[in-house]
Order: C-alpha cells, then structure tokens, then sequence
C-alpha cells in the first residue's frame, strides 16, 4: 500500500499565516494483533516484510494512550514475509488495529501555474521527510511559495503577481489538485483603503477565486447607451457620479434590482428626466455592489439602455487631494494589499553623500568620481485619525515603497501604471500611539523616504 493524502490545505489561503499550505500524508495499514513465543506483540499483514526491516518503527493504534507508553510507535524487533514483531509487551487489546509505516519518503513540491510564462510550473524542492510520533508526514509549501512571489512595482494585469499554486506530494503516488497561497500575511480582507475625490487610486481584492489589483475606474464616467455590461470599481468615501450617455424618462424607467441605498438616480426636471447614478459618500460596498439592469419602456417597444455592475470596496477615509503639492506614496502592506497615501503637508527635499574621488586615465586626464549620491524627502502627514495612523505604520514594515507617478486630468486623473520610482525608509520601528485615549494632535507621522542609493560615475 502506497502514501494516502489526509488533507489537502485550505484553498485559497493566505501564504503568511502559520500553518496553511501544508499537505498531510499516510502510509496507513489494518493488521492482526497476537503474541510471538516470547510475549512480545506480532502484527500480521500480508507481504509487510517487503516494506520495512529490523530498526524501523511504526505507530499502532493500539498503543494510542495506553496508560505505561508514552508514544503509540514501537520499534520493529524481528520481521516476516507476512508478520512484524514489536519491542511492546502483547495485550489481549492488541489483537486488531491499524499501523502506520514511518520509512523516509522521497517528496516533491511544486509552486507556478502551468503555461504561464510568467509563472512557470517548476519543482521547487525535493526532500526526504519523516512522519512524525502520530505517523503523519507533513509537508509544507510555504517557503517554496513565497519564494516564487514577484515583489517587483504593482501589477495590475496579471494576477499571477499575487498568487502561486503549489501542491506538495510523495513520488511513490500520483499528484493530487493544486491549491492557491496568496501573497497576504493575514486573512483575505485588508486594510481598507483610503479614497481620494482627486485621483484613480489602487484597489487590491480577492475576486472570483484570484486575488487581484485594480486601478479605480475614472471617477468621470459616462456609461453609453446601450451598451453590455461594463463593471466600475471605486474605493468608497467620496461622492461619485456615474452619467448616462443618453437621458431616460423616470416614468418609463425600470430598474432590476431596484437601486439600494447608496445609489441614487440623478435627476433634472423636477425629477422627470433621468441622467444618472450617484454613489453616494456614506454608500456600504455590500449593500451597492452588484449587476444593474436599467430598462426604459414606453408602452410599445421595452429597450434596456444600461448594464452595470459596481464592484466597490469600502475606504477608509474620503479625502480631496491637491494635485499641485502632493507626493503619493504606494505600499504593500503587511497585512495584505496595495496602499496608497497623499503626503501634501511639509516636504523637505535633500541630497546626502557627495564623496568626491580624482580619478586619472592612462590618457593622463582627470576626472572626479562621485559616490553615495542619495536623494531623499522627509514626509509629514495631516494629523490623522487612529485608524489612518495604523495604516500608515504599516509603511514601517513595508517590502515594497514607491512614489508613484500621477497622469491624466480631472476624473481621468489617476496613478500611472507604468511608472512607479522605489524608495526606501532607513531605520525602522512602529511609530508609538503617545496616549490613550487616542488624541490625533499627539500622534503626528512623519516618515523619510530615500529615492536612490546609486554610484554615478563622471567622466570614466
């Protein structure tokens, strides 16, 4: 009898949290219990001395919490075509059970998705495992999975940037079904994010079995009419208004489902004439997010003008960013999930290093070589509320730091995707809360970023 899977991990889970991502294994057998000449325990199954020998243990259930043993595996003392001896004292208790083998076993796991180019299928690493006092191999994927994440700048076409599937497995059977690890520490929902009126920020979710990044979809919005389904993604905290291209008669208006609250028709003569949907600040992802039908029927010919869906997350804070002043940082945090916040308070701009060294070429010119140029930006924050001030110290532990770049206008106005420049904290340590309770005038952020550490060789 070959290995046998126990359990497969919850799928999907997160990569960062104790325990998950870890296949459990067995090599479990029933036998008939009696005593040898000696008194000892022999079990007896067919063809077992072709799987173990003299020195290797097993665990028999038996033995399981038997008042003078304090572990249900025994050692193999004497062995047979067909019968095992145990270093156990016989009982009549022992006459029947199940033994688990507890050879070394030869695993393999496996982290990519197959036919992905960027994220080949590939062994990770091959190892021999014990099982342990209960008989059970377990094998966890979680280093090979985390060493497959790509940390690179946010990605937000390809949601393979955040997951990995992996399977862990014996040689001796065939593989069993993936399962997905995602790229969070804890638990599938994070921080919410904060939203801005002023710019497209980054909405990171779990969504239809992958977690994925989503730029916010332009905050001027026009849906066209009669158009298929389009799907429209906001952090909300501001008021949005999503117009129709072509205005409907309210009289002649059908809805399916009607709107809840939160979502609001846009109305012009007196209400009469319908000209689009309002998001409203307070609105609740739960309750707004979903697929819309809206039908306009005259009596003669019914003709659906607009498809919807909103698919919203809820933030953290509304906030009106000043697009003249502003240095936007976007992080991961380490709970999970992009964030992004609008520094527009004091800014201090600063350039460290300028070691200068003569250089001299076999030409016999000279030149001097300057080392260590670092540019850096000290960062103030508004005078936040405690749960901002949290969000912000997660930038503390962040792996990944940018300053990102804003395009665009008005309510196209948003992060550019394309271009993102790498920063880094020196120092580190969660800023302390000063007193409970929280006083925000008494926890001010301030945190310095440093946008390079190159060498910049001159006239070489």
């Amino acid at each position: 009898m070959a290995l046998s899977l126990i359990t497969s991990p919850a799928s999907p889970a997160p990569a960062y949290q104790v325990g998950t991502g870890e296949f459990t294994y067995q090599d479990e057998r029933t036998v008939t219990g009696t005593a040898n000449a000696a008194g000892f325990l022999q079990l007896t199954i067919t063809g077992i001395g072709a799987d173990v020998a003299v020195g290797d243990y097993v665990w028999y259930s038996e033995l399981q919490d038997v008042d003078d043993r304090d572990t249900a595996v025994a050692l193999i003392t004497a062995e047979g075509t067909n019968t095992i001896t145990l270093d156990a004292a016989y009982d009549a208790g022992y006459s029947g059970g199940n033994i688990r083998l507890m050879n070394a076993e030869t695993f393999v796991i496996k982290t990519g998705y197959s036919g992905v180019s960027s994220q080949p299928k590939r062994t990770s690493q091959t190892l021999t495992v014990r099982a342990d006092l209960d008989g059970v191999y377990r094998v966890s994927c979680q280093t090979a999975v985390k060493a497959r994440f790509n940390w690179e700048e946010p990605n937000f076409t390809d949601f393979y940037h955040n997951q990995v599937q992996c399977v862990g497995y014996p040689t001796s059977i065939s593989e069993p079904s993936n399962i997905v690890l995602l790229k969070q520490r804890a638990g599938i929902t994070q921080q919410p994010p904060i939203s801005y009126s002023n710019f497209r920020g980054i909405i990171t979710e779990f969504d239809s079995g992958q977690y994925k990044v989503y730029t916010e979809s332009n905050k001027a919005y026009t849906l066209l009419d009669g158009a298929a389904d389009i799907t429209l993604r906001y952090i909300l905290g501001n008021s949005i208004d999503v117009m129709f291209e072509t205005s409907i008669t309210d009289s002649d208006t059908t809805t399916t489902p009607a709107l809840p609250s939160g979502l609001s028709f846009i109305t012009e003569d007196a209400g009469q004439t319908l000209t689009g949907i309002r998001i409203a600040a307070d609105a609740v992802a739960a309750t707004i997010n979903g697929s819309y039908e809206i039908e306009e029927d005259d009596g003669v010919n019914p003709v659906v003008r607009y498809l919807v869906t909103f698919a919203t997350v809820d933030g953290l804070a509304g906030r009106t960013e000043c697009a003249s002043k502003s240095v936007v940082l976007v992080w991961w945090s380490p709970d999970g999930g992009w964030q992004q916040y609008s520094f527009e308070m004091l800014k201090t701009y600063f350039i460290d290093g300028n070691t200068g060294t003569i250089i001299k070429g076999n030409d016999g010119r000279s030149a001097i070589q300057y080392e260590d140029i670092i540019e850096g930006i000290e960062l103030k924050a508004e005078l936040e509320n405690e749960s901002v001030l949290d969000v912000l110290n997660t930038l503390h532990y962040s792996t990944q730091i940018f300053i990102a770049s804003i395009t665009g206008s008005g309510g196209t106005r948003g992060i550019d995707t394309s271009n993102f420049t790498r920063v880094f904290t020196e120092g580190g340590g969660f800023e302390l809360k000063k007193v409970q309770p929280y006083k925000a005038n008494m926890n001010d952020f301030a945190l310095t970023v440093y946008k390079s550490a190159e060498v910049i060789s001159v006239g070489q």
